[in-house]
């Protein structure tokens, strides 16, 4: 399974500081950008998203991040996310 998560640019509103700010407490991996078209997308992931687990796997780098989705011989992926200082659990499916 392969996902696009690149990396991009993005606008700076209170909403990103917001995001930031819950931070505080965690290490991950924050999404800058995301296709609306994508299966991510659409399983709910957002920009500010910051992914913390993958497949249960703490992630802190984007290789690390990559390597696990990648390296996933299912159709679908389950990501542990925080947004806005709350955590939740996101399934994406490649389908």
């Amino acid at each position: 399974m392969t996902f696009d998560l690149s990396w991009g640019s993005a606008n700076i509103d209170a909403g990103f500081f917001t995001r930031i700010r819950s931070l505080a407490n965690h290490e991950g991996v924050l999404v800058s950008q995301i296709d609306p078209d994508s299966a991510a997308a659409q399983a709910g992931l957002e920009r500010g998203d910051v992914i913390l687990e993958v497949k249960r796997q703490a992630v802190t780098t984007v290789d690390q991040l990559n390597r696990y989705i990648n390296n996933s011989k299912t159709e679908s992926t389950l990501l542990f996310v925080s947004r806005d200082g709350r955590t939740q659990y996101i399934v994406i499916s490649s389908k």
